[in-house]
């Protein structure tokens, strides 16, 4: 897995072939998260750096236990887990084109890994 800092969100729709992508968010807005990926923010009210999310990611390189908001815009339902390799508790389910500006206090910043398969949700 590849982890590409770039300035702005814009600049993050080049997505590496991994699924990820990694880069300060500039401005504090879900509408701002490029179509077809789920962005992962590092603060509440997406602020902070985001994470670009196109696939299954087993590791939150650069991201683990840091995630605070989100914005879907994909027609994918995703799944975030306590730990690597989807392990542990499930975080939280993200329905597909869903933003939420805060997570609750037990899934705050304890995210490790994330997929949007059937069979792990």
């Amino acid at each position: 897995m590849r982890i590409r800092k770039a300035p702005a969100v814009a600049a993050a729709t080049l997505l590496v072939a991994a699924g990820v992508t990694l880069a300060n968010s500039g401005v504090a807005q879900a509408a701002d998260c490029p179509n077809n990926v789920l962005c992962l923010y590092e603060n509440p009210s997406w602020g902070g750096n985001v994470m670009i999310i196109t696939g299954p990611t087993t590791m939150l390189e650069g991201f683990n236990d840091k995630t605070s908001s989100f914005s879907n815009h994909t027609n994918t339902q995703w799944c975030l887990f306590e730990h690597r390799d989807f392990e542990g508790r499930k975080l939280v389910v993200i329905p597909p084109w869903t933003a939420w500006g805060d997570f609750l206090p037990d899934a705050d910043d304890r995210a490790s890994s994330i997929t949007g398969q059937p069979a792990w949700c």
